[in-house]
């Protein structure tokens, strides 16, 4: 013979938010809820800074500009003479807006000079630091 549940208006309510909550999370783990599809996580070393540009400022000035999306990142690069050896650290500015990609979210556009370069001579560098995240190691 079948047991009848008796539900109490507790029961029910509890059942309902259990309910609920495991359709938020199954939407959002399936990523079915389309506003949700597109959305990149940032987390510390998991969400580089994109887009990098070069452009020589003069004979010994390299201008570099680069993307992040949904966080400020700190403007900075570091820079050497060997990949394994970045010892020098130039600093840059920042400005925000609302980009096209990734839903819409708030874009972080970079731009940073390294000054006194020396001519003919070919640097590497990497952009971003370890708490933050960084981009590859580059060379110029």
């Amino acid at each position: 013979r079948p047991t009848q549940k008796v539900m109490t208006k507790a029961t029910q309510k509890y059942e309902g938010v259990t309910i609920l909550a495991g359709l938020l999370v199954t939407l959002f783990v399936t990523g079915s809820l389309g506003f949700m599809e597109n959305i990149e996580w940032c987390y510390p070393n998991m969400c580089p800074p994109e887009n990098i540009h070069l452009a020589i400022v003069d004979s010994q000035s390299m201008a570099v500009s680069y993307l992040t999306v949904y966080k400020p990142y700190s403007t900075l690069l570091h820079y050497g003479l060997q990949a394994d050896q970045l010892d020098q650290v130039a600093y840059g500015t920042s400005s925000s807006y609302e980009g096209s990609n990734y839903d819409n979210a708030v874009m972080f556009n970079h731009d940073i000079v390294i000054s006194g370069l020396n001519p003919n001579t070919q640097y590497f560098y990497q952009i971003g630091n370890a708490t933050e995240g960084t981009s590859g190691t580059f060379s110029f």
